[in-house]
């Protein structure tokens, strides 16, 4: 049996359990068993803090304290470098504050909205293909990079998931409230949400004006679209209510390891592993992008310059903080738009072997995230984890 038909034998097998009615939900199945197992998440952590009372595991702890006056952040002032940025991160503690402060909740409700963010995000590029299997090779690599199981895997606190999926969400729902509505909670959730609104905006611009020849006077007719004025109303929003805030509640952020100084060779060492580990076979996606629009300089140039300005944008400033693979992975919308624009100029075939190719890519790459110079967090797996749980 030669390594062709073996392949096609599994596809086949794939088209069938995909031809019925519920073939999403399985999509939907598949990928989170699949990356979970992967990177299996330790709910023993949170049994140890919610019931057992022991160890801070993550920023619950801080979360939970600030939970009980939202407006005091003097709390954070002592604490690492991650914990004196929480100070306008408010949609946790908001959370954690309506939920008595039970850690389980906000688990589940996060839970559920990367399961909706992945529904989402799966319905996206079936509109776009029209096909099946390369709706799940897009979905499996998704859930298999930090931006699609982070709300699995990541229960430390941060709470990025919760932006992520607001950030999808906004990318799906033309509807300009709820578009409004969730730029506002990923900014609200962190600040890396404010500025992944830029992302959505280009998304809109350019999917709003895909069937056109794409020139400048074409995009620009898209700047004051229901969905581009609903982001920048947001933003609006988020800057008044923050100046308000610091003014009459004297809130303040801490700003240390944040910064040009961040490039130097003390900080850089991890700078080219956390890059990779953050997208892995996506940075092909974003190259293969790059060169089909090149390749159709005349309809996209003006495209292809956005689209290189803001990667270029994220890879600098995303290489400024310590936790370089939650920053990068802000700028997932501009993978989903890359797929709008290859969709367009490549063939399905191509397109399906293409995002084959990525999502194994993306499975077979162990879960990496680097924080600052020295730290590289390896996401173990189920198998690896119980060896561990035998022999500790």
């Amino acid at each position: 049996m030669t390594l062709i038909s073996t392949i096609n034998r599994l596809e086949n097998r794939l088209s069938q359990a995909f031809s019925s009615s519920t073939w999403l939900y399985k999509i939907l199945l598949i990928s989170i068993i699949i990356s979970t197992l992967s990177a299996f998440p330790r709910y023993d952590y949170i049994y140890e803090f919610q019931n057992l009372r022991k160890g801070p595991h993550g920023a619950w702890g801080i979360l939970c304290m600030r939970s009980a006056n939202l407006m005091d952040s003097s709390i954070l002032a002592d604490g690492d470098s991650h914990t004196r940025k929480l100070t306008f991160r408010l949609v946790l503690p908001i959370l954690l504050k309506l939920f008595h402060q039970n850690v389980w909740y906000v688990v589940v409700l996060q839970t559920l909205l990367g399961t909706f963010m992945m529904y989402l995000i799966a319905k996206i590029i079936y509109q776009l293909t029209s096909n099946k299997l390369t709706t799940f090779y897009f979905t499996l690599a998704t859930t298999s990079i930090y931006f699609g199981i982070s709300a699995f895997w990541e229960l430390g606190g941060f709470g990025d998931s919760f932006a992520y999926g607001m950030l999808i969400i906004a990318m799906y729902y033309r509807n300009p409230i709820i578009i409004f509505g969730a730029i506002t909670i990923a900014s609200w959730t962190d600040e890396r949400g404010f500025i992944a609104g830029g992302y959505v905006l280009f998304w809109w611009l350019c999917r709003n004006s895909i069937e056109t020849k794409m020139g400048i006077k074409d995009i620009l007719n898209n700047i004051f679209s229901k969905q581009t004025f609903a982001i920048i109303a947001s933003w609006i929003g988020y800057i008044l209510l923050r100046v308000w805030l610091t003014k009459y509640y004297n809130l303040d952020v801490d700003t240390h390891q944040i910064g040009g100084f961040m490039l130097g060779p003390e900080h850089s060492s991890s700078i080219g592993l956390g890059l990779w580990t953050s997208l892995e076979g996506f940075w092909i996606f974003i190259l293969l992008t790059g060169i089909i629009m090149i390749g159709n300089w005349n309809e996209m140039r003006i495209v292809f310059w956005g689209y290189s300005c803001l990667i270029i944008f994220l890879c600098l400033t995303s290489c400024m903080v310590s936790d370089i693979n939650r920053s990068i992975s802000y700028g997932y919308p501009l993978i989903l738009l890359g797929m709008v624009f290859l969709t367009k100029y490549l063939t399905k075939k191509e397109l399906h072997y293409f995002t084959a190719l990525i999502a194994v890519i993306c499975l077979i790459h162990p879960l990496l995230m680097t924080f600052g110079s020295n730290l590289v967090v390896w996401a173990y797996p189920l198998p690896y984890q119980m060896i561990i749980f035998f022999f500790r």
